[in-house]
């Protein structure tokens, strides 16, 4: 069987390391609503914040702070991290990346 991850967008069981998830799911449009109430700038992932942007939010991307590992220059800041950082590959910078580290022991963020 020839497979070509480009092709192979909706099944990633052969390739579970190469596919990202592309579409929004509900908890992801949900948590925008948080933004309505914070006057500071947030963090997250291209893929988020680019649809936050688009929505008018400020946000920064956090790229740059997870590649170097420097969990603590995110300190004071609102970081919304999807599911799908933390468990799986997602789009980073310009192609797709998985964790080798648990962000959420980094972040001593409770499950």
């Amino acid at each position: 069987m020839i497979m070509s991850p480009a092709a192979n967008i909706d099944n990633h069981m052969f390739s579970p390391n190469i596919g990202w998830r592309v579409a929004p799911i509900m908890s992801e449009l949900q948590a925008q609503t948080i933004l309505d109430h914070y006057d500071s700038i947030s963090k997250s992932d291209r893929y988020y914040a680019d649809r936050l942007r688009y929505f008018g939010y400020s946000t920064e991307l956090f790229y740059k702070d997870i590649a170097d590992r420097d969990i603590v220059s995110m300190e004071g800041n609102l970081v919304l991290i999807r599911d799908a950082i933390l468990e799986g590959p997602f789009m980073f910078f310009s192609g797709i990346y998985k964790l080798d580290y648990s962000m959420r022991v980094s972040m001593f963020v409770p499950i």
